[in-house]
């Protein structure tokens, strides 16, 4: 059993690591000749413009942060207006700024909850109803036999939501963000990142309703106490978390990109994800499929694997072995790379379609 835990924890480490490498190491590492315009030393910053390659117009760009881009020794306090400046661009936007990433996922939950009298607290009590009217029809009209299925519910939709909600709002992240893309020098990958990383903070949030449901069954207000089996495996919630997280970003990526060039993506994405719902043991117990050509087709679904492994920590008690673990870790590096691979390739020109 320890030594399950110890590689459990070290996996999610490596996919840790893994997307860190690449973040900084593969996306938008290039060289930048601008003219500069202006220079703003009190706020670091500078004003430019540069001769597009694609078309005969010039782009312009506000660089903040502009000392920690700036190739060789060069001083910012030395930049004159006029003067032609090679910036370069990588991945270390996100550690040299770190408030863009935080702005942009505080501002969307601005946007969310804006004029709502609760606010956040929908995103604990949304999942709470949801659970409560959902397990009442299926245990009521479609008779499923599972023990506590409001918690069953919830620890596979909790999963397959996020996913949901990442990958759908990271596929229009680019064209969405179309003006500030134009107009200023942000990495673009860093807009389907904040949506990958607002859907998975509105996660963190929505775990209170799982918390709120498995407190009052082991309190034997409702369910059955004695089929809830907590125990200290609990603590290792966050690995299937961090699994689907990874997955989710290398999803966002390939849709962001395509979603560039084939509008028709998003309303076939749609679609996609109530069949892939549906493919995911989230209402149903699996011994409904067991022996069925359908189990075939579930054993190919990554998130059947995630939410499995998540409702394994914390619902049964138990720890996902070597087979499991090496599973879920490479079907997310995989998407993690190909991911990169695709809008790194497409990236430069995205301005020619958005």
């Amino acid at each position: 059993m320890t030594k399950k835990v110890v590689f459990s924890i070290c996996t999610a480490m490596i996919v840790v690591f893994s997307f860190g490498f690449f973040k900084v190491n593969f996306l938008d590492r290039k060289e930048s000749k601008l003219t500069v315009t202006n220079v703003d030393l009190q706020e670091n910053c500078i004003y430019a413009i540069a001769k597009n390659q694609l078309y005969d117009a010039d782009d312009e760009y506000i660089i903040h942060g502009a000392s920690d881009y700036l190739k060789g020794q060069v001083q910012l306090s030395q930049i004159k207006e006029g003067e032609t400046i090679i910036v370069i661009s990588n991945g270390k936007v996100l550690q040299s700024d770190p408030y863009l990433l935080h702005n942009l996922i505080s501002r969307d939950l601005k946007v969310k909850y804006r004029r709502s009298t609760l606010g956040l607290l929908w995103s604990v009590l949304n999942p709470l109803l949801m659970s409560i009217v959902i397990s009442i029809v299926f245990q009521n009209f479609f008779r499923f036999d599972v023990p506590n299925f409001a918690i069953y519910y919830l620890t596979g939709s909790l999963i397959f939501n996020f996913m949901n909600e990442a990958t759908s709002s990271a596929m229009v992240s680019i064209v969405g963000n179309a003006p500030l893309i134009k107009k200023v020098y942000i990495p673009k990958y860093i807009f389907p990142l904040e949506k990958v990383m607002f859907a998975f903070v509105n996660m963190l949030f929505s775990m209170i309703a799982l918390v709120i449901m498995m407190g009052v069954t082991k309190l034997g207000i409702i369910g059955s106490a004695a089929d809830l089996n907590i125990s200290w495996t609990i603590v290792l919630f966050f690995i299937p978390m961090l699994y689907t997280l990874v997955f989710s970003l290398g999803l966002g990526l390939i849709l962001a990109a395509v979603n560039v060039y084939f509008r028709d993506v998003g309303h076939l994405y749609s679609v996609w994800t109530m069949a892939w719902m549906y493919l995911t043991p989230i209402i149903y117990p699996m011994n409904v499929v067991e022996g069925t050509w359908a189990m075939n087709i579930i054993r190919l679904n990554p998130m059947y694997y995630f939410v499995t492994y998540f409702r394994d920590v914390v619902t049964n008690g138990t720890v996902p072995g070597l087979k499991t673990n090496l599973l879920c870790m490479g079907i997310s590096l995989l998407f993690l790379v190909l991911g990169l691979w695709v809008f790194k390739k497409k990236q430069d020109r995205f301005i020619l379609f958005i």
